[in-house]
């Protein structure tokens, strides 16, 4: 958490002048947050938000809890995450930009993508701290 404000800074100073859309935290399990305490991705979200004056919904859940993606091939956290996210809402923007802190194989990127235009979403991108 001491480090949410200036990553999220960082997201937002790599973003560029020229973005739009919604803000969307990739969620995390209600049981991993409740290890947590905190949701990574809903931290950075809210920074990222106040610096480019873009709003931040969350659209997503998680529905199911897929443990540790550490040491997983890509083709084994695809199969993990499948399922995994659920839409909150019936009313998705068009444009929407996940959070979240790191993507190393982009499954979960993935997954939240293909929820989101499973209900309408036309464009979705993902910004991120770190890749690998």
């Amino acid at each position: 958490t001491a480090l949410a404000d200036a990553l999220g800074q960082l997201i937002a100073e790599r973003a560029g002048s020229s973005c739009d859309g919604v803000l969307c935290p990739v969620p995390l399990h209600w049981t991993r947050r409740l290890t947590r305490g905190f949701n990574q991705a809903a931290l950075l979200s809210r920074v990222v938000g106040d610096a480019k004056q873009l709003p931040v919904r969350n659209l997503l859940k998680r529905t199911q809890s897929t443990g540790s993606q550490t040491g997983r091939c890509r083709a084994e956290r695809l199969q993990a995450l499948t399922g995994a996210f659920a839409l909150r809402t019936s009313s998705v923007p068009r444009r929407v930009i996940l959070i979240d802190d790191l993507s190393t194989t982009g499954a979960t990127l993935d997954a939240c993508a293909r929820e989101l235009k499973s209900g309408g979403c036309t464009y979705v991108e993902g910004w991120v701290i770190a890749h690998g």
